[in-house]
């Protein structure tokens, strides 16, 4: 899959779409997506899950202010996206603003109310 998603890059290198399959399939694979994940997310702005996939990448570096920069665009675009208030009720926990934290979980409880890891959170 890296492969594929590579050569699509190299055919295309202003296709998000393209940068966001890299970014996926480097993530899958366990190596560092975070440089296809950030062209990914500005290459496509309106995109909630590139927003969130990058801030996930970001997350994972511990870049925490940038991590929930990226989850509050993907809430922008849509905000019942469970899996952002989610993770940014972590990056914010993590920073231990645990108020806010809070806040973020119940939303993402809110969202989708059988999403189990947001109770016990």
């Amino acid at each position: 899959m890296e492969a594929l998603a590579r050569s699509m890059v190299e055919a295309n290198a202003n296709d998000g779409e393209a940068w966001k399959a890299l970014g996926v399939a480097l993530k899958m694979l366990g190596k560092d997506a975070l440089a296809p994940l950030q062209k990914a997310a500005d290459l496509l702005p309106a995109d909630a899950m590139a927003q969130f996939n990058c801030g996930v990448a970001l997350h994972d570096n511990r870049n925490l202010e940038a991590a929930i920069a990226y989850y509050n665009r993907a809430l922008a675009i849509d905000s019942r996206n469970f899996k952002a208030h989610n993770n940014l009720g972590n990056a914010l926990a993590d920073l231990d603003d645990v108020a806010a934290a809070k806040n973020a979980y119940e939303r993402a409880i809110q969202s989708r109310p059988d999403f189990a890891e947001a109770h016990f959170n």
